[in-house]
């Protein structure tokens, strides 16, 4: 799938099972606030990859954010979510228990666009983003 330089911009008119992806749909990247999505093809291509790894569903909990949710949010105020770069992921149920395993192959995949991840402990979730400068990062 090579889909570098190409953005989706998508609206709500789309059905709701449109396939972004092999394994992913529309409504896992939308904007709980407005609904609009915008994602660029890097990020599916790298959740592709890293679902082909892990070998399990990916779970979205938060995908693009217009400017007005990520501020009500409390996001980051040049979050790569808003600009469809970023995305959040919950650890899988089959990875609670070695954690380790699947950070690595989060950091493979990440490494692959350059892009930069993090774990967040507290929420037991993963940040995202194939925003490729500074290149390789991990906070």
């Amino acid at each position: 799938m090579d889909l570098a330089g190409i953005s989706l911009r998508l609206s709500r008119i789309l059905p709701s099972d449109y396939r972004l992806s092999d394994h992913f749909i529309v409504p896992e990247f939308s904007c709980r606030h407005c609904g609009r999505v915008y994602i660029t093809p890097p990020l599916l291509v790298m959740l592709e990859k890293l679902r082909s790894l892990a070998n399990v569903p990916l779970t979205i909990n938060s995908g693009y954010r217009c400017p007005t949710h990520n501020r009500d949010i409390g996001g980051a105020p040049h979050s790569k979510h808003c600009l469809g770069m970023a995305v959040d992921i919950d650890v899988p149920d089959k990875y609670s228990d070695n954690l380790d395993e699947f950070l690595e192959m989060v950091e493979s995949v990440v490494r692959e666009v350059h892009g930069g991840w993090h774990y967040y402990p507290a929420g037991h979730f993963i940040h995202m983003d194939c925003w490729q400068w500074p290149p390789d990062r991990r906070w």
